[in-house]
């Protein structure tokens, strides 16, 4: 068996007036409509709280609630706002409004039923209580209000502010060298490109962009406006310099430096080792490793480096034979030479075992292997170390005998 329920939906076409203002004193209708019995609240300044349509006459801003009832039982709820003005507007003067030159600040005029600012051309909505406005110099706006109670006209003023501030330095500069630079009438400063100014937050700052270019500089004051301002800096190349390619010789072997000035002023630096600091191709018999420097000066000043290395290597001299034997002669393996660098020794026995390695020519083998001493035998050696030929590499043989 199957029963059914028939449910009936009635709408509700509940409705009731805008929102609304009036003057004090005066009264405003407050209408609803679409049930059968209403109930409005607060009670204060109505003429019954029971109608549809009572007169209000608050004597202060008031939201009025209303509960309706249908005649099928239905309730909804709404409500009016009712705004009340204490008099006709006007004749305020609305304390000063700063902003910076080139920028925009929002007026507010007080409540009114309708508004109309001028000078309208720098407002972005002469008719809003809002507007932005945003005049070239101290302008006073007026806005001219209208509300229930009458007319009248208001007024700020709007004061311009005009950021002072003021870079100063730059000039001329070789390339890779600074200049300083400075900038006033801030509390705030920052250089741009920032990578070429050291610091690029201060004041005082030292400049030193890579070719001729504006440094610029953004001056904050204590109203937070900005100024800007630049210098320029005139970067001049540096003079060409070649201190020629690096020198090998053996210990005890003498050469020269290649030098090319290019017909700037020069000189080489240390003296240490050299028989002459102004010419260009010095003799020189080295004995320790070290650079050598070409400095040239063209006729603007600028001062251009370059260096050369002279590295002396030390023929390598390695025993033949050993005889461990706590004697005190020959008693290790051990290469000999001055200034090398990139050492790799290793020895094996004749059957190919690693039985010593080293990285260091100053450590030297026993003739021993794990604590233990190897037997009387013919070692193969292999040394690779530095050389005037970049990397060499030697074999030999060496006999331990006891």
């Amino acid at each position: 068996e199957t029963l059914s329920v028939v449910v009936e939906v009635y709408p509700l076409n509940v409705a009731v007036s805008d929102n609304d203002s009036i003057c004090i004193s005066q009264s405003v209708p407050l209408i609803a409509s679409g049930g059968s019995s209403y109930q409005w609240s607060p009670s204060a300044g109505l003429s019954s709280t029971t109608i549809a349509n009572p007169i209000a006459q608050p004597i202060v801003s008031t939201t009025y609630e209303v509960v309706v009832t249908t005649i099928h039982g239905c309730v909804a709820t709404d409500s009016v706002f009712i705004y009340v003005y204490d008099g006709a507007p006007g004749g305020d003067v609305y304390p000063d409004v700063d902003v910076c030159a080139g920028e925009s600040v929002q007026l507010v005029a007080h409540p009114a039923s309708s508004y109309q600012w001028s000078p309208a051309i720098w407002l972005t909505n002469p008719a809003s209580q809002t507007p932005f406005a945003s005049p070239p110099d101290t302008t006073v706006f007026f806005v001219n209000l209208i509300n229930p109670c009458g007319s009248g006209t208001d007024q700020v003023q709007v004061n311009v502010i005009f950021p002072e501030g003021n870079a100063s330095g730059g000039g001329t500069v070789c390339r890779g060298n600074g200049l300083p630079a400075s900038a006033n009438g801030g509390i705030r400063y920052r250089w741009s490109p920032a990578t070429f100014a050291n610091p690029p937050d201060s004041s005082f700052t030292i400049v030193s962009p890579p070719t001729t270019q504006w440094m610029r500089v953004a001056i904050t004051n204590s109203n937070g406006c900005v100024a800007t301002d630049s210098v320029l800096v005139n970067v001049l190349d540096l003079p060409d310099v070649s201190a020629g390619p690096p020198l090998f010789l053996d210990i005890g072997e003498c050469g020269y430096l290649d030098g090319n000035n290019f017909g700037f002023t020069y000189y080489w630096s240390p003296l240490e080792g050299l028989s002459c600091t102004d010419c260009l191709n010095p003799f020189i018999c080295p004995e320790t490793e070290r650079y050598y420097i070409l400095t040239v000066t063209d006729g603007q000043g600028c001062i251009a480096r370059d260096s050369v290395l002279v590295r002396p290597y030390s023929p390598l001299y390695v025993p033949n034979t050993i005889t461990p034997d706590n004697d005190g002669i020959n008693d290790y393996f051990k290469a000999v030479g001055n200034n090398i660098t990139g050492f790799h020794l290793i020895i094996y026995d004749r059957w190919g075992m690693k039985v010593f390695e080293s990285y260091d020519i100053n450590k030297v083998w026993n003739g021993g292997i794990d604590g233990y001493y190897v037997q009387n035998d013919t070692y193969v050696w292999e040394i690779e170390y530095d050389s005037m030929e970049r990397r060499t590499k030697l074999k030999g043989h060496v006999n331990v005998i006891r």
